[in-house]
């Protein structure tokens, strides 16, 4: 059961939604919002259109379990600049973030960026990310409460999927282009790696059970997150 905390911020919230409606655009900010946007940001479908018609982008999501620890990352090519944009979300503690009635979504927010990069700055990320790019062979399923990159790349209309887990080693745990496309986003933090001890999850304990398949070319299940 929750706390008497945890409770009355999702009535709150549930409230605000109710008045807010759909007034505000789609945001990854939004909690709300997020809860029907989250597996098209993951599959990517808001990007299929520029695919379609022989685009350039990117895309990388990090889930440090999805509880703990997301981060969203796009590089778009845009004629001869480029278009970046990032999301950026920590744990969500209801018990230590007191009710804020001006804005009760606070302790569900993350931090979203929106940048245009010149021709060398997103070239560099581009670079970056084409010498780590290792497309899947075959499908692999991603645990909400696991660890692992998600990454998607279109080149020129060609769409390729690269999926990362703990048990492949350094290209995991040092994902070389991380570091850049967490110092374009301004993320400070460091990456929520798996601990050294696994952690043993009861079935009951897992909020945002979920799991997705990844395959070469895209995502073969979308789960609904609840």
């Amino acid at each position: 059961m929750p706390s008497r905390q945890t409770a009355t911020i999702l009535c709150t919230i549930a409230v605000t939604s109710i008045m807010t409606g759909c007034a505000q655009p789609p945001s990854l900010n939004d909690p709300i919002q997020r809860q029907g946007l989250w597996f098209g940001v993951m599959e990517g479908a808001d990007l299929k259109p520029t695919c379609d018609a022989g685009g350039t982008f990117w895309r990388a999501v990090y889930n440090g379990t999805y509880e703990k620890q997301v981060r969203v990352y796009t590089l778009k090519q845009t004629g001869a600049t480029w278009e970046f944009s990032s999301f950026a979300r920590d744990q969500m503690n209801f018990a230590t973030v007191p009710v804020n009635l001006d804005d009760p979504l606070a302790p569900m927010r993350g931090r979203q960026t929106d940048q245009k990069l010149d021709k060398a700055a997103g070239d560099a990320l581009d670079g970056l990310l084409r010498a780590a790019h290792t497309p899947l062979t075959h499908s692999q399923n991603l645990d909400g409460d696991g660890y692992w990159w998600l990454i998607h790349h279109c080149d020129k209309g060609a769409w390729t999927t690269a999926a990362l887990r703990p048990q492949d080693g350094q290209r995991f745990s040092a994902f070389a282009p991380a570091p850049a496309l967490q110092k374009q986003a301004g993320d400070a933090g460091a990456l929520e790696m798996p601990p050294a001890v696994p952690e043993r999850i009861r079935q009951d304990d897992r909020r945002f059970n979920f799991t997705i398949t990844a395959r070469p070319n895209g995502i073969a299940s979308m789960p609904k997150l609840l």
